[in-house]
């Protein structure tokens, strides 16, 4: 029906900002040694939180993508956590986010805050709320800001939280 069956294992997301990160950190994991590069994972990007969950709880009733319950894993941005578990509570444990709001919240906190000198991009026009994912677009677009160099934009200054994350990652990896 999706035409992603047949992968060994899957992780729904958000957005393809989400997608791309998240393949990012498969890359960087995978690289060791001790997993098995011919496992294909697909990453899903489906759009909204509740839907990536909707998504997560069909499979789970209708088995369309697999019928193993452990290999699937959801990552959702960080800014809906609390909400997210406090509705979901039955299937809190499958259930991973960003160790941060979301990437383009992360990358806006950053340009407000002159300590990491991010480029102005121009006028950013629009609701407060939505300013975030336009500096993101036109941070994109310029010259030298290519994915994985925002993408490690964002993860400055979290660490801890960024190697936990990519633990419960490569954990679900392991063959």
């Amino acid at each position: 029906m999706f035409g992603f069956k047949g992968s060994d294992k899957y992780i729904l997301t958000e957005d393809v900002v989400l997608k791309e990160y998240i393949e990012m950190k498969i890359k960087k994991i995978t690289n060791n040694a001790e997993f098995n590069k011919k496992e294909k994972v697909e990453v899903i990007s489906i759009g909204g939180c509740d839907n990536v969950i909707d998504f997560y709880k069909k499979n789970k009733i209708d088995s369309f993508l697999c019928d193993r319950d452990e290999k699937v894993f959801v990552i959702l941005d960080g800014d809906v956590k609390d909400e997210i578990i406090e509705k979901n509570k039955s299937i809190a444990s499958k259930l991973h986010f960003l160790p941060f709001e979301s990437i383009e919240k992360e990358i806006f906190k950053k340009y407000i805050s002159t300590q990491y000198n991010l480029p102005f991009v121009g006028k950013l026009k629009g609701k407060p709320e939505k300013r975030n994912k336009k500096y993101f677009e036109k941070l994109t677009r310029r010259k030298g800001f290519n994915m994985e160099k925002i993408f490690a934009i964002a993860e400055k200054d979290n660490n801890d939280a960024v190697l936990a994350f990519e633990q419960r990652l490569s954990y679900f990896l392991k063959p």
